[in-house]
């Protein structure tokens, strides 16, 4: 299923069914939506995610997120915010300190 299909599912899903999900996302009066727990879980699931973050002393902090809560977490940064859903939300982590968890 290609992104576009994936957003419309999962907005679907979330009981908001835009005829053009492009400038549905966009628009400020829409934020609710992209933010809810509901759209969120459609779209990234529940699967676990673990984060270590390594620091320059060797001390290692672990961070445990189910993928919808990264996602999120990871979206309220972008200003504005569904530039995450168009174009960062399916890649990896380009931190060489961050990985996923193999869960």
């Amino acid at each position: 299923m290609n992104k576009a299909n994936t957003i419309k599912k999962a907005l679907k899903a979330a009981g908001y069914k835009p005829k053009d999900w492009k400038k549905f996302i966009a628009d400020p009066k829409n934020f609710n939506a992209i933010f809810s727990h509901k759209f969120a879980i459609a779209l990234w699931g529940t699967k676990p995610a673990c984060f270590c973050a390594i620091y320059p002393e060797d001390r290692c902090d672990f961070w445990d997120y189910e993928a919808w809560q990264y996602h999120l977490s990871k979206m309220v940064l972008e200003d504005p915010p569904y530039i995450y859903l168009l174009e960062k939300w399916n890649k990896k982590p380009k931190t060489p300190h961050m990985r996923h968890s193999k869960k």
